[in-house]
């Protein structure tokens, strides 16, 4: 269809192997999602599991590679929200299920969509900030920006919150 996006599955790809290889995380511990699968209720129920079995020291990685969109609240403002199979998910949903997180669990959330630098309030700890980095070819290493023991949590977006995230044409 006209709206469908035709590298997610790379992505999905890409971020298995760089979560073995440069993670160190066994392919066993990595729950995927792919297309019609990422329905509301399975997405949520499978992330709250990991979220509640994930003991002090571990590492949780939500990656989600798909359509954003902006939806409005019971108030009628605008909220950041992940286009899934069977409709969007506002962040506020997200941030409800990543409450489940446990003392002691680091929580990293990357977001290749849409709109999804506005989804900094899904944080249960606190707000997830605006680092002030902006995507620069490599890697950066910037620790004084993310200091582990103050910064459990951290949000990596294609794009602010009022932009749209494009896919490469090659």
């Amino acid at each position: 269809a006209e709206n469908d996006l035709k590298r997610c599955l790379n992505d999905v790809r890409d971020w298995i192997l760089a979560l073995q290889e440069i993670g160190g995380i066994p392919l066993a511990n990595i729950v995927t999602l792919l297309d019609k699968q990422v329905l509301r209720n399975p997405f949520l129920d499978t992330l709250g599991r990991l979220l509640r079995e994930a003991v002090a020291g571990d590492l949780v990685v939500l990656t989600y590679s798909g359509h954003g969109t902006i939806v409005a609240d019971s108030q009628g403002e605008p909220e950041e929200a992940l286009y899934l199979w069977d409709g969007p998910m506002p962040d506020r949903e997200l941030r409800q299920t990543l409450a489940q997180v446990q003392k002691g669990v680091s929580l990293v959330v990357i977001l290749d969509s849409c709109f999804s630098g506005g989804m900094r309030a899904i944080g249960k700890r606190t707000r997830f900030r605006d680092s002030g980095v902006s995507a620069l070819p490599g890697v950066i290493h910037r620790t004084s920006l993310f200091p582990q023991s103050s910064m459990p949590d951290l949000l990596l977006a294609a794009c602010a919150a009022n932009q749209e995230a494009a896919e490469a044409e090659t």
